[in-house]
C-alpha cells in the first residue's frame, strides 16, 4: 500500500469519527497535495477542496481531471505551504494532510501557519513519523518523510500553536511487521 494513500485513509477515516464534524460540509485544504493521489479520499469530507502544492509540475498533475470528466480539487495552488495557509487566515473548517512535512521547525511553522488559516473550532488532520519517547527533543532522523516525532513533542507543538490536541496516536501504514509507523493527530481550533 503506498504510504500516501495510508495515511490518507487514516486521516480521512479520524475526520469522519469525530464527533461534532459533519462531513461534506464547509471548506477543506490539503497540504501539499502532491500530483492529487489523495484527493479522492479527502473530498467527500467537505464541500470545497483546495489542493496546496509547492512544485508547479505536480500542481499541474492534481489539476487534471478525473476520467469521468469531474474534478477532484474545487482549485489547486502553487504556493509554499505555510505561506499559503498563513495568508488564507480563516478560511477553512478542516486541513488534512497525508504525510506532512516532519522536520522539527517545519512542523512547527506548518501548524502555526494551520492555526491562523482554521476557522474556530476547525480540525487540522495528519500523519507524521512516529519516534519512541525519549528521543532527544522529541524529535528523529530517518523517515521517509523527513523525521520521525514523539507523542509529547507533537503535543507542545500544538499547544504552541494555540491548537487542542484530540488524539495523537500511533498507527502502522503498510503490512504488518513492516508497516511504517506514523503519528496520527487530529487537533481542534478554539473558539
Amino acid at each position: 500500500m503506498d504510504l500516501a494513500l495510508g495515511c490518507a485513509r487514516f486521516v480521512s477515516e479520524v475526520v469522519l469519527e469525530y464527533q461534532g464534524y459533519v462531513c461534506g460540509k464547509g471548506a477543506t485544504a490539503e497540504a501539499s497535495c502532491g500530483f492529487g493521489l489523495c484527493g479522492p479520499i479527502f473530498s467527500p469530507l467537505g464541500e470545497t477542496l483546495v489542493g496546496v502544492e509547492p512544485s508547479a509540475a505536480l500542481a499541474d498533475q492534481a489539476r487534471r481531471l478525473r476520467h469521468d470528466g469531474s474534478r477532484v480539487y474545487t482549485d489547486v495552488v502553487t504556493a509554499d505551504v505555510p505561506s499559503f495557509f498563513r495568508a488564507n487566515r480563516s478560511a477553512f473548517d478542516l486541513l488534512t494532510c497525508a504525510t506532512a512535512s516532519s522536520s522539527s521547525g517545519t512542523l512547527d511553522s506548518w501548524l502555526a501557519a494551520f492555526a491562523t488559516s482554521l476557522r474556530p473550532q476547525g480540525l487540522v488532520a495528519f500523519t507524521v513519523g512516529y519516534a519512541e519517547e525519549g528521543t532527544t527533543l522529541g524529535v528523529a532522523g530517518d523517515d521517509p518523510g523527513g523525521c520521525r516525532h514523539s507523542e509529547p513533542h507533537v503535543r507542545a507543538a500544538l499547544r504552541a500553536a494555540g491548537l487542542a490536541a484530540k488524539l495523537v496516536h500511533p498507527v502502522s501504514v503498510g503490512a504488518n511487521a513492516t508497516g511504517l509507523n506514523r503519528l496520527l493527530v487530529l487537533a481542534k481550533k478554539p473558539r
